[in-house]
């Protein structure tokens, strides 16, 4: 035991000290807090368009034109009569018009009108231009029917819903989709990045020690298991400072500065959701770490690490490219399954949790199917490491590394 309590200081001292490592732990409170906090404060401060946004009209006649103007005066848009293409075309390039609009000499029977842009991706300019000049055509439209166009626009008009989540107190709080969404995906990635990292950074410290030979000189005094197992403590202590360090500024985040700058932090930033993203990491960081040591020991080179590694990768990769649809449907039988399958569910059962879907029991469920999957997982580790990390010259194919689990030791 004191032994493997050498390789632990010793992978954690080497793991903690790296300035990578630094770096990130420091910067990762900033990063969440922009991709959680700002999109909710610029959803509700603005409508997403500078003021002062000049876009032109090429085509309009005055009737269609005061409407536009009217319909802007509220808005940060301002619209200017452009006399030709060509020469929006050339203020696009050279002043500061952000796109402009051709308006045919049938706009009101026209199904569809050219929109130019200097980006084209100003897609809140692009729906803003597109209702102000909609309701200005359907005016003119109904005035030339001889209908009252205001009347029929109050009569017409549809009350927007607000977003209230509920809290697993039932208290609710306002809160827009965007800012959900991107909560959502910040935790995840985390989650992800985190799990990613530190299990790499595992097999590539067996991989180095087993490549320079260094491994030979330490089994001399050491058993394999308690060097695998020294090497996943001492990242896992890493992780866990990494962890305490960001759990403790979001909670100062929670509970000083939020408060006093009048934030309106995300709902999902609360300390139940912390506590499972620990709890979560912790046993993804041990099915994965133990996953990767084993591999390392087997591997080759850092080429051949890659190629054994895609197997598990593959699982951490699903839930990232499935990260839209979870959040949309997170009750589906297929996000479900996925949240109960070990090797998936970390990621998407904390995704369901941050959303708000999982019955009591089903989290339950999945931390028992983790608990003993990380039992079977460091045991196979444990044969692999014991076989592999002695054995060169060949590159091992992933099925034949798995069978090494069958061994039994001498």
């Amino acid at each position: 035991m004191n032994r493997m309590f050498k390789v632990i200081k010793m992978e954690f001292r080497m793991t903690a000290a790296n300035k990578a490592f630094i770096i990130i732990t420091i910067l990762g409170p900033f990063l969440l807090l922009a991709v959680t906090v700002l999109p909710s404060l610029l959803t509700r401060s603005s409508t997403g368009v500078a003021e002062g946004t000049v876009v032109g009209i090429v085509g309009a006649d005055e009737r269609l034109m005061a409407g536009l103007r009217s319909a802007v005066k509220e808005s940060p848009v301002t619209v200017v009569s452009g006399s030709s293409e060509q020469s929006m075309r050339e203020a696009l390039r050279e002043t500061g018009v952000k796109a402009f609009v051709l308006i045919p000499d049938d706009y009101l029977s026209a199904g569809s009108l050219q929109y130019f842009s200097a980006t084209g991706t100003d897609f809140l300019l692009r729906d803003m231009v597109r209702t102000f000049i909609g309701n200005a055509i359907v005016s003119i439209r109904m005035e030339k029917e001889g209908l009252d166009a205001e009347r029929i626009s109050y009569l017409s008009s549809r009350p927007w819903l607000e977003t209230i989540v509920v809290s697993k107190d039932g208290d609710g709080a306002g809160q827009d989709e965007f800012s959900v969404i991107m909560t959502s995906i910040a935790f995840v990635m985390l989650l992800y990045m985190t799990i990613l990292l530190h299990g790499q950074s595992a097999a590539r410290s067996v991989l180095k020690e087993k490549t320079s030979k260094t491994v030979e000189i330490m089994l001399s005094s050491i058993k394999p298991s308690e060097m695998l197992f020294g090497k996943i403590f001492g990242q896992a202590a890493a992780g866990l400072l990494q962890y305490a360090f960001w759990i403790s500024t979001s909670f100062l985040l929670i509970k000083v500065i939020g408060p006093a700058a009048n934030l309106n932090l995300p709902v999902a930033l609360n300390g139940a959701n912390l506590f499972y993203l620990v709890v979560f990491f912790i046993l993804a960081f041990f099915i994965y770490s133990s996953a990767y040591a084993g591999i390392g020991a087997a591997a080759e080179d850092e080429s051949h690490l890659g190629q054994l590694s895609w197997p598990i990768m593959i699982f951490l990769i699903v839930p990232m490219v499935m990260v839209s649809a979870i959040i949309m449907n997170p009750s589906a039988p297929l996000v479900v399954f996925l949240s109960l399958f070990p090797l998936t569910a970390p990621i998407v059962m904390f995704e369901r949790i941050l959303i708000g879907s999982p019955a009591a029991w089903e989290v339950i469920l999945c931390i028992c199917i983790l608990v003993a999957t990380v039992a079977g997982i460091t045991f196979a580790a444990g044969k692999i490491f014991r076989v592999g990390i002695l054995m060169t010259g060949k590159r091992f194919k992933f099925g034949e590394i798995l069978k090494w689990v069958r061994y039994k030791s001498a």
